[in-house]
């Protein structure tokens, strides 16, 4: 019998994304990705990983790594950077203009040692939506609800700055996008059932079919 890795490989917005599929490591389902420029070949890849944390019974967690590999060459460069949200967004399967938006107020955490960026959240958050200065609570349970039911999740990392007139101004650095949807569904009912899944898509109105 021959295996071989699972992968996903794309374009998106000038970019290449090689994706892997979802695969279970201790507590956690994780994807892992390589993004290499399609319009500038000499520009760094950007490596990383989104994984999302369970328990016993539920999701209890999502993290999120992103870091370009140039890292070391503009080590001084990049650890000065002041990062303040990591954003996840996307639109509902068969919805083109109806999606979701997180914004998370959390900081994403450089390691000098070379990991680049990494965010991770517990049972929820405090979120910064668009056109309100104050921040609510958004659970980790409905972020990965949002996320199974779009066929590509969009993170970016960057920072927010108060503006007077517009409330906050978003500068983004980094960020990817991410398929393979289906495989973390099926990663998910593998781990926690099918029940929680059908929950999770209940959340948004979707069911299994």
């Amino acid at each position: 019998m021959k295996i071989s890795r699972r992968s996903n490989v794309f374009s998106w917005e000038g970019r290449e994304i090689d994706q892997g599929g979802w695969y279970r490591i201790g507590l956690r389902i994780q994807t892992e990705f390589t993004m290499r420029s399609l319009l500038q070949p000499l520009a760094p890849e950007v490596i990383g990983h989104l994984a999302i944390v369970f328990g016993s019974d539920a999701i209890e967690g999502i993290q999120f790594t992103i870091m370009p590999t140039d890292i070391f060459d503009r080590e001084d460069e990049y650890a000065s950077k002041e990062l303040n949200y990591v954003e996840f967004r996307g639109n509902f399967d068969g919805k083109e203009r109806v999606g979701f938006n997180h914004q998370l107020a959390l900081s994403p955490v450089y390691n000098a040692d070379g990991g680049g960026w990494e965010t991770s959240m517990g049972a929820s958050a405090f979120e910064w939506p668009i056109g309100r200065m104050d921040p609510f609570e958004t659970s980790c349970e409905k972020l990965a609800a949002d996320i199974i039911c779009t066929s590509e999740i969009r993170i970016s990392i960057g920072k927010l700055s108060p503006s007077p007139s517009l409330g906050k101004v978003d500068s983004p650095f980094l960020r990817v996008a991410l398929r393979e949807i289906e495989g973390l569904r099926q990663s998910i009912a593998d781990t926690l059932g099918r029940p929680y899944v059908d929950k999770l898509l209940r959340i948004n109105g979707y069911e299994a079919t």
